[in-house]
């Protein structure tokens, strides 16, 4: 099964579980995403983890790059260079590999820049899945 096909199962069973209560996923859950303000579990992008890299794919990828660019901006504006942690995630921007594939755009991260790529999305308000391929 290619991480296309991954992806979406994973992307049908998180949309499954907001629909049912109890899951942790359904919006009236204590500490749903929906409670805590935060991006649902269907619409987060996933990064398949494995070894020393993690992959991104198809609209997940598309996804994180946007977030990126924006945290680019944000960075730019309102970063403190002092704060290792916001420079660090913008220093990381630069190491994302992207490559063109039939199926679309996919992002590879090293295992070592996963936590500053995570930290860029979600001080843009984007969070990120990560699973075993």
């Amino acid at each position: 099964m290619s991480l296309l096909e991954k992806r979406a199962k994973f992307k049908e069973r998180a949309s499954l579980l907001e629909t049912i209560p109890g899951s942790g996923s359904y919006q009236d859950d204590p500490n749903s995403p929906a409670k805590l303000k935060q991006m649902v579990h269907s619409e987060r992008p996933i990064a398949f983890v494995d070894g020393r890299k993690a992959v991104v794919v198809g609209g997940c990828a598309e996804q994180c790059l946007k977030a990126l660019e924006k945290y680019a901006v944000y960075y730019e504006q309102h970063g403190d260079p002092s704060n290792a942690q916001e420079r660090r995630a913008a220093e990381v921007m630069a190491n994302i590999q992207v490559s063109e594939t039939s199926d679309g755009r996919v992002l590879t991260i090293t295992r070592q820049d996963l936590n500053d790529f995570g930290y860029a999305l979600a001080s843009v308000g984007v969070l990120i899945w990560h699973t075993s391929p």
